[in-house]
């Protein structure tokens, strides 16, 4: 995720950030340092970022288990 968020020019940056309502920083504590969500943000991320969401919180969708929901 980290990769994802740093091959973002910051105007892409602050345009993802509008698109899940939440700000910029807050996405880069995400991608960047790991920071947990919420499900719902988790869900948004996905939406909007292309980031599947059993990437950003393995503990509340596990991986297997969201395979076979898909």
């Amino acid at each position: 995720m980290k990769k994802y968020w740093q091959s973002l020019s910051t105007r892409q940056k602050e345009e993802l950030a509008i698109q899940i309502g939440t700000t910029a920083e807050y996405l880069r504590q995400v991608f960047v340092y790991g920071r947990k969500v919420g499900h719902q943000m988790a869900q948004k991320i996905e939406s909007n970022a292309g980031i599947p969401r059993h990437e950003i919180r393995p503990d509340i969708y596990p991986p297997k288990e969201y395979r076979k929901v898909s």
